[in-house]
C-alpha cells in the first residue's frame, strides 16, 4: 500500500475538530500509558455528534469504498490520538504497516486483523486487537454491514508499504475475541446493590495503566464518586450517562465516547433496558 499524501491532508482536516487535545500525549506503543493529558476537561461525545471524513484510503477492491475517520481526542495527523474508523463491508486492505503500535476495539460489524499467512480470527462487536508497529498485516471487514472500531495510538497515524510477506516470530500483536474475555466481580456496587464486572484487555487495573472492558447492569446508578486518574471510555453496548452532580445527562449509546477528569465528582449510569458495556483506558491504577 502506498503512503498517500492525500491521506495526510485529510487527517489534518479531521484533527481540527478533534476533542480533548493535549500536549502530554499518551504512550500506546506500550499500551500501559493510554490517556490524554489530565489538563483536558471531562466531555461527552454522543455517536450522533461524531464527524466522519473521508481518508481516501482504499482497499484491494477500490469499488468497495474508502475508510472514514472521526476524532475522539487529539490530532491523528500530528500526535497521539483516539479515532473512530468506519470500514465498508467487504473492505480488504492491502498488505501494509504503520510506524506506531495501536489498539482497536470493535463497535460494529466483524473485523479481521492478521499477519500474512496468519489465522483469520473473527473479531465481532466487543472484541479487541493490538497491532504492533512496523509489522506487516491486513485488516478486513467480513460482515455484511460496515465495521466501526475505535483505535488509539501514541504517535501520528501513517500507512506504509509492507516490509515483507513473512510473519514476525517476535510479534506481540494479538486478537482477543469477545468470547475470550473473562469477566470478574469488582465489589463496586450501585445505589441498587448491583455490581460492576470487568475484563482485562491489557495492563493491570489494580496496579497500573490498563485497558479494561466494563459491564454495568441495566439501571445501574453509581454513587457520587471520583477517581485519582483521568480516564476515557467508549460505549460498546447499551446507553450510558456520565455526568457531574446536577449536570446535563447526555445519553451515550453504542459508539459514543466520554472522558472523565481525575478528582472530579461524577455519577455514571446505565439507562438502557439492556446492560451497558464500555471500554475504559487509564494511565494509572483504577480507584
Amino acid at each position: 500500500m502506498k503512503i498517500y499524501t492525500i491521506v495526510v491532508a485529510v487527517l489534518v482536516s479531521i484533527s481540527v475538530s478533534a476533542c480533548g487535545e493535549s500536549d502530554d500525549n499518551p504512550n500506546l506503543d506500550n499500551p500501559d500509558n493510554t490517556l490524554p493529558s489530565s489538563s483536558s476537561s471531562s466531555e461527552n461525545i454522543p455517536v450522533t455528534q461524531l464527524e466522519y471524513d473521508d481518508t481516501a484510503i482504499v482497499g484491494e477492491d477500490s469499488s468497495v469504498g474508502t475508510l472514514q475517520a472521526a476524532p475522539a481526542f487529539s490530532d491523528i495527523a500530528s500526535s497521539a490520538h483516539g479515532t473512530f474508523v468506519k470500514m465498508p463491508a467487504g473492505f480488504v486492505s492491502s498488505l501494509h504497516t504503520h510506524t506506531g503500535t495501536y489498539y482497536a476495539v470493535v463497535i460494529s460489524g466483524v473485523a479481521v486483523n492478521t499477519a500474512p499467512g496468519g489465522e483469520e480470527k473473527r473479531l465481532p462487536v466487543g472484541s479487541y486487537w493490538l497491532q504492533e508497529g512496523n509489522e506487516d498485516h491486513v485488516t478486513k471487514c467480513i460482515s455484511s454491514n460496515e465495521c466501526i472500531f475505535f483505535m488509539s495510538q501514541s504517535i501520528p497515524f501513517d500507512i506504509q508499504d509492507a516490509n515483507s510477506n513473512e510473519i514476525s516470530s517476535t510479534s506481540s500483536s494479538e486478537n482477543i475475541d469477545v468470547t475470550q474475555l473473562s469477566y470478574g466481580v469488582t465489589g463496586i456496587t450501585g445505589q441498587d446493590g448491583t455490581e460492576l464486572q470487568t475484563a482485562s484487555a491489557f495492563g493491570d487495573i489494580e496496579n497500573g495503566a490498563h485497558g479494561t472492558f466494563v459491564k454495568m447492569p441495566a439501571g445501574f446508578v453509581s454513587n457520587i464518586h471520583s477517581h485519582s486518574g483521568e480516564y476515557y471510555s467508549v460505549v460498546i453496548a447499551g446507553v450510558a450517562v456520565n455526568t457531574t452532580p446536577g449536570g446535563d445527562e447526555v445519553e451515550l449509546p453504542a459508539g459514543s465516547y466520554w472522558s472523565q477528569e481525575g478528582g472530579e465528582d461524577h455519577v455514571t449510569k446505565c439507562i438502557s433496558s439492556n446492560e451497558c458495556i464500555f471500554f475504559m483506558s487509564q494511565s494509572v491504577a483504577f480507584n
